[in-house]
């Protein structure tokens, strides 16, 4: 039942269960801690508690195996915790769990979440190195591996294409556009080919730099490998024709995912109903008959769009009260505190 809640995203109701066990006093196994590790890791504002499942694994008398960690290392993850991350690392050590490919994919991983919540580009840079550092020794331990002559593991001693993604996306997430394309052939030096996420990777950081024709260009090559895109891939297309008022491709698109059979939900069309509304642009009907035959995207019509123009996606540290009198030309000002400056 726990594991079941994992995959649901069912946190809430697995811890239930889990303090019914104890209350009970029913024998608990190994794989009710992993279970409860893969809820920490598939939520991340239940990640904390990753580590006080692990104490409790440890003060029953289990010892923790090296999924155990992975699990932890994963709940790292999401919320761009990266002191965690390097803390796990140290637990691995100290316990003696092998430190192989699949845990660096992981740590890679997390270098790239981290990347996403930080905006600083200094701390991109920084954050950067150590990936390449890690990727390095990644390279190192399978060299040595193969030269060992031992059996592989398929899952943590060969480099695959989702550890290829977790590199790459280090440098996508910061938007480092050239040396992204630079580290793609990567794939063929390892004999692999890349994979939807892949795809979809590339389509996000080409959508947030606003680039259409890259964009189009990487939706090309999946109808040549016949890949469909899966719903962050179509909502980056959406995306990047809102960004850069190509509404007629938009347009496209949408009929493309409504011909694929695709559920169209307001995720996807969010931002290019806000580009649309707020420019006040006829194809808005267009775009209302299109959707609606899909219930959950009817919200954005059943109110009326935007009363002025706004950006489809304003900067937050800008007051809307502030945009809002600008557009409408007048200047906004601080209110004046002393008596002398005070407006009759």
């Amino acid at each position: 039942m726990i594991d079941i809640c994992a995959r649901t995203y069912e946190a809430e109701r697995a811890f239930n269960l889990f303090d019914e066990i104890k209350f009970l006093k029913l024998p608990m196994i190994d794989y009710t801690y992993n279970a409860m590790l893969k809820v920490c890791a598939r939520r991340f504002d239940y990640f904390h508690k990753g580590f006080e499942i692990l104490k409790e694994m440890k003060e029953a008398g289990y010892t923790p195996d090296s999924h155990s960690y992975h699990l932890l290392l994963s709940s790292c993850g999401p919320v761009g915790n990266l002191k965690a991350a390097d803390l796990v690392m140290d637990k691995m050590e100290e316990d003696n769990i092998p430190i192989t490919i699949k845990s660096y994919g992981i740590l890679l991983n997390v270098l790239a979440r981290t990347i996403q919540k930080n905006p600083d580009h200094k701390v991109h840079t920084a954050l950067i190195a150590r990936a390449d550092l890690v990727f390095n020794q990644l390279q190192k331990y399978a060299l040595d591996k193969k030269a060992s002559g031992q059996v592989l593991n398929v899952e943590e001693d060969t480099i695959t294409p989702v550890i290829l993604n977790c590199y790459i996306s280090v440098y996508a997430e910061a938007l480092r556009l050239r040396q992204v394309e630079a580290l793609m052939p990567l794939f063929d030096e390892f004999g692999l080919k890349p994979i939807p996420s892949t795809y979809t990777m590339l389509l996000k950081m080409y959508s947030k730099t606003r680039r259409v024709e890259q964009c189009f260009d990487v939706y090309r090559q999946m109808k040549q490998h016949d890949i469909i895109p899966d719903k962050f891939g179509w909502r980056h297309l959406l995306n990047v024709c809102a960004r850069t008022k190509y509404y007629a491709n938009g347009f496209k698109i949408l009929r493309l995912m409504i011909a694929s059979d695709f559920e169209i939900t307001p995720d996807h069309i969010q931002l290019f109903y806000r580009a649309l509304a707020s420019n006040k642009v006829p194809e808005l009907n267009e775009l209302k008959e299109l959707v609606w035959p899909y219930p959950k995207c009817r919200v954005f019509f059943l109110r009326p769009p935007p009363a002025y123009p706004c950006h489809p996606e304003p900067h937050s540290h800008v007051r809307p009260g502030e945009v809002k009198r600008k557009l409408k030309g007048k200047r906004w000002k601080k209110k004046s505190t002393t008596r002398k400056n005070k407006p009759k």
